[in-house]
């Protein structure tokens, strides 16, 4: 059966969703030669290069573009409201470029370097172009700066960190805050290492533009009175390797959360609702045969506003077969479950 044979109400109706992107880094690393104490065949001294720190930049190009087509004149007995007398051909599309400067210290370049440190400043110019019921076309340009850095201890046998901080100090997300981080310790555990890992964030966000605005033939709504949403996370992960499994428990408050109702306008919840959500990852392997399982709990406080389903699964059963060392296949059969 070919998809244009599934029954539907409207076969002249469809959405078309063009996106590219264009991401381009750079680094220049600054750094010292030290000798190793040995010497080539021609008994030169032989250096090697030291990564003090860098110098980086990325740039970042989105360009997307959205468009709701029907030739079926039925259509528009299905919505409440028509805000555009004209043919249903709904567009938008927008663009945004992103140019980030930053600098870092490298870990374990000496004896006191114990960590990885960064610091940054980012700059975003984005366009949106919306439909409008006087003039041809509706645009908005936004601008924002943000400053941030990171501190991070990767290797170690006992503890690793990883910290980072980013705010918005400029523009459209002016006031944007967003701070998280982690730590890990390694304790022993049925003959192996496992790892217990602890995480948090506390993020301040403006809400998006699509939240905030949005101009078709059936849906049109400008929300200039909302807030940043606060949400702040706390949780934990346990990861044994001898036995492949990993559990993680977690807990998030959101306040000020924006959703979408069931006329599918957005709104702004502003009382906090309370997420819990407990995972346990599972692999079992017996030869060729590979048994994979996710089981994950979660329940939102509100679910009305943020509707989870309380149990869901997931489960992979293959066969993995390796007949020479370049080719690999995998068998079987996978399902989830909501």
């Amino acid at each position: 059966m070919k998809s244009q044979d599934i029954p539907t109400w409207y076969n002249n109706t469809w959405n078309r969703v063009k996106g590219s992107r264009f991401f381009y880094t750079h680094r220049y690393n600054l750094g010292f030669e030290r000798e190793t104490g040995q010497t080539d065949s021609e008994g030169q001294d032989i250096t090697r290069f030291i990564p003090v720190g860098s110098i980086i930049h990325t740039a970042d190009l989105y360009v997307q573009k959205h468009k709701f087509i029907s030739n079926d004149i039925g259509l528009d007995t299905l919505y409440a409201n028509k805000y555009i007398d004209m043919a249903t051909n709904d567009t938008t599309r927008a663009w945004n470029i992103k140019n980030t400067l930053g600098i870092s210290l490298r870990e374990g370049f000496a004896q006191w370097a114990k960590f990885d440190l960064t610091a940054y400043a980012a700059f975003d110019y984005r366009q949106y172009f919306l439909m409008d019921s006087i003039s041809p076309e509706w645009r908005e340009t936004q601008t924002s700066t943000f400053v941030g850095g990171e501190i991070a201890k990767t290797t170690g046998k006992i503890l690793r960190y990883n910290a980072h901080a980013e705010f918005g100090v400029l523009g459209e997300n002016l006031g944007d805050i967003d701070l998280s981080g982690s730590i890990e310790t390694r304790i022993p555990a049925f003959k192996d290492t496992a790892s217990l890992k602890v995480s948090a964030y506390m993020k301040n966000i403006t809400p998006s533009f699509y939240e905030k605005h949005y101009h078709s033939k059936f849906f049109w709504w400008d929300r200039d009175d909302f807030v940043q949403t606060q949400r702040v996370f706390i949780g934990g992960e346990l990861n044994i390797p001898h036995t492949k499994s990993t559990f993680s428990v977690g807990v998030e408050n959101i306040t000020n959360y924006v959703y979408f109702n069931e006329q599918a306008l957005p709104e702004q919840h502003g009382s906090s609702i309370q997420i819990i959500t407990a995972q346990w990852n599972q692999k079992l392997q017996l030869g060729i045969l590979h048994w994979e399982n996710q089981l994950i709990f979660q329940k939102s406080a509100n679910q009305s506003v943020i509707p989870l389903p309380d149990f869901s699964l997931y489960s992979n059963l293959y066969l993995q077969l390796v007949p020479m060392k370049v080719l690999k296949i995998q068998l079987g059969a996978d399902g989830h479950y909501f």
